[in-house]
């Protein structure tokens, strides 16, 4: 049986290349700007592997999540 989702691709590049990085991270980015996170990073850092940033970044979203299953 085929679900209506089956034909829609997902949204990250598996490729290994540094493009198909640089836009993966952009979308996470975005997704989480999406879901009301308050960025305070650029792509570079993430990129860069900064962990303070990406410590951030999650503990950003860990608040999001507990803050709207409320």
């Amino acid at each position: 049986m085929k679900r209506s989702c089956d034909h829609v691709h997902p949204p990250f590049n598996a490729e290994n290349t540094p493009e198909a990085r640089t836009e993966n991270i952009k979308y996470t980015i975005s997704a989480a700007r999406k879901l009301g996170a308050e960025v305070m990073l650029l792509w570079e850092h993430i990129n860069e592997s900064n962990s303070k940033f990406i410590q951030t970044l999650v503990s950003e979203l860990h608040y999001q999540a507990k803050t709207h299953n409320k």
